[in-house]
């Protein structure tokens, strides 16, 4: 996308770097134009790790990762704000990509699942952010087919922009009736604590790791048992790289045990 939006011509590639944990890659044009490329969530999220001024965003969903939308769409509701204010963007491409990985038959049923998960987030920014979900078909893992379309969409409205002069300005964030704490971190909380209530102890989720009657392989589990293997290996004195081959080897006896819970697919 980088290099159709500057005609293919020469690009400078940063070293990558690391801010509060969070890989950022950056790419310059000879033109004086920037983007950074970085990963998208609540506990790295461009505005409260990195603050750079911003013309544009874009955001890029996994349509076929239908297990981590709720998780995609939570990050974006509670992240909009600290881009919007520190970054001073105000117009941003939702992009549904990896469509050519979605079986067709199932396509449109994920496309119009993600477009209105999103759709209940971006709608609360009507009239200030000039947001955009892009569902093209086509949108590809493997090439830029479906991306000219998007690049040219962009491209009219920074030109738009440059003949009208800036249109950055500040708002408010949202704020519960205390004033104390963003809303959207108030129901975070709220769905966090409900989630904990009904999660089982640690010794009963353990069991069901090793024994390979946990229900689901989610997100929240995934983490879990993350923490689950560091506490393991370090109560032995074991390192990061002891870490990976008990997840995996747990992973690997999950698959076993049902292929169609836990499909085999790489994992890092």
């Amino acid at each position: 996308m980088h290099r159709l939006m500057q005609g293919a011509k020469e690009v400078e590639r940063v070293p990558p770097n690391y801010i509060a944990g969070q890989l950022i890659e950056t790419f310059r044009f000879k033109n004086g134009s920037t983007y950074e490329l970085m990963s998208f969530g609540v506990q790295n999220t461009l505005g409260s790790n990195h603050p750079q001024k911003a013309d544009f965003a874009v955001l890029v969903i996994d349509v076929n990762g239908q297990d981590r939308l709720p998780e995609a769409v939570e990050e974006l509701s509670i992240s909009l704000s600290f881009i919007r204010n520190e970054t001073e963007c105000r117009a941003m491409w939702i992009l549904l990509n990896k469509q050519d990985l979605v079986p067709d038959a199932l396509r449109e049923q994920y496309v119009d699942k993600a477009r209105r998960g999103l759709a209940s987030v971006t709608a609360r920014w009507a009239g200030d952010w000039t947001v955009r979900i892009v569902d093209t078909p086509g949108l590809s893992a493997h090439t830029n087919d479906g991306m000219q379309a998007v690049v040219d969409e962009i491209a009219v409205f920074l030109k738009n922009r440059e003949g009208t002069g800036p249109l950055r300005h500040a708002i408010e964030k949202v704020q519960d009736p205390q004033g104390s704490v963003p809303l959207d971190h108030k129901l975070s909380e709220a769905r966090i604590l409900e989630t904990n209530e009904a999660a089982p102890s640690s010794d009963a989720f353990w069991r069901s790791i090793l024994d390979c009657t946990i229900e689901s392989w989610d997100h929240y589990n995934h983490l879990r048992v993350g923490y689950f293997v560091m506490l393991e290996a370090a109560d032995v004195g074991k390192g990061m790289v002891a870490c990976s081959d008990m997840f995996v080897l747990l992973l690997k006896r999950l698959r076993e045990a049902d292929s169609k819970e836990f499909p085999k697919s790489p994992h890092r």
